[in-house]
């Protein structure tokens, strides 16, 4: 999935345009959170110090994906590099985390849910039946979390290109089937070292010395999705 042709200058210049936008499009977004003198904008946390409730409320910063700004020659996001996969997110919650702190274990979107339901449960309350694709994060903001993911699983349906990938804290492997869908289908493979190579540039899945690195990440993958590449056609819903 590697695109190695050179941006033409329309393509920079798209670019460009885009970036600036979406700088313009967030001073909404910091107007919104911190306020604006100018506009006569109350933000949202002093609104929530007027009221009292600042120390009582979670605040959660998060982007839904990153995006390629030309990284990779691509403008797009949904693809299985880390421009793509990660995104900031920041939580403001004194009760539990009454320090700044950077936390270096995995968080993932899907783990807001169960989040938020773990807070408003009361002791009384019966556990939720609904089975979560994530797991609560208060564990990790208090400090308490003992067995935590050390990798996790990333999937994408392009219809250009579909693939599924595993990270972890050191390497990422991914897989595009050549003819999805296919239980019998060959690969494209790609595996960086995140350590060495953290602009995932040079790809070492053909290095002999990684097999075995390959086979354990690869049937990590069949793990996290059992269905895989049987589920991959994109043409299939």
């Amino acid at each position: 999935v590697q695109n190695t042709l050179e941006l033409t200058p329309t393509e920079q210049a798209e670019l460009d345009a885009i970036r600036i936008a979406q700088l313009e499009m967030l001073q909404a977004v910091d107007e919104a959170i911190g306020g604006s003198a100018t506009y006569g904008i109350t933000g949202i946390m002093q609104h929530l110090r007027n009221l009292g409730i600042d120390d009582d409320t979670m605040v959660v910063y998060f982007a839904d994906n990153g995006w390629h700004w030309g990284e990779h020659r691509y403008q797009a996001k949904n693809k299985p590099y880390d421009e793509s996969i990660r995104s900031p997110m920041f939580i403001r919650y004194p009760k539990l985390a009454p320090l700044p702190r950077t936390e270096a274990k995995f968080a993932l979107n899907v783990d807001f849910c169960p989040t938020f339901v773990d807070l408003t449960l009361r002791s009384t309350d019966p556990p939720p039946t609904i089975a979560f694709s994530g797991t609560s994060l208060v564990p990790l903001l208090d400090g308490t979390a003992e067995n935590w993911r050390t990798d996790f699983l990333h999937e994408g349906w392009p219809a250009s290109h579909v693939w599924a990938s595993v990270r972890d804290s050191q390497w990422k492997y991914v897989e595009l089937p050549v003819t999805p869908g296919d239980p019998g289908t060959a690969f494209e493979r790609e595996l960086y070292h995140l350590v060495s190579d953290p602009l995932e540039l040079d790809n070492v899945a053909s290095d002999p010395g990684n097999a075995q690195r390959i086979a354990d990440m690869a049937a990590r993958i069949r793990h996290l999705r059992p269905t895989w590449p049987d589920d991959s056609d994109p043409t299939i819903e």
